[in-house]
């Protein structure tokens, strides 16, 4: 009788403590692909993480460049911030939109 007690109690630890749910994220992201220089870009692909954690994913998640928004879910705070990929990493350029490039192959 008390080895089944234990194996109930093992068996019910593991359903309510071992798994503590999903926890959504804390902003939501949308991050934006391009090709392209000085004006003339070629959207690649984009990708967007809400708040409630639905997720979308469209084209290629690659390109010369890629801007991100971000947006703190709770207190609707923004950032805005755009990189380009240099020597295959990506390299923070500011809030400047992929006016210029300087790792352009």
């Amino acid at each position: 009788m008390s080895r089944l007690v234990r194996v109930l109690g093992v068996l019910l630890a593991v359903l309510f403590i071992s798994n503590p749910g999903t926890a959504l994220p804390t902003a939501s992201i949308e991050t934006t692909y391009f090709n392209g220089c000085n004006g003339q870009l070629e959207v690649t692909g984009s990708r967007f993480q809400g708040c409630d954690g639905s997720r979308l994913t469209e084209g290629v998640l690659d390109g010369h460049w890629k801007q991100v928004w971000t947006e703190n879910c709770e207190s609707g705070a923004w950032n805005f911030a755009v990189y380009e990929k240099c020597n295959g990493s990506w390299v923070y350029r500011g809030t400047n939109i992929l006016d210029y490039c300087p790792c352009a192959p």
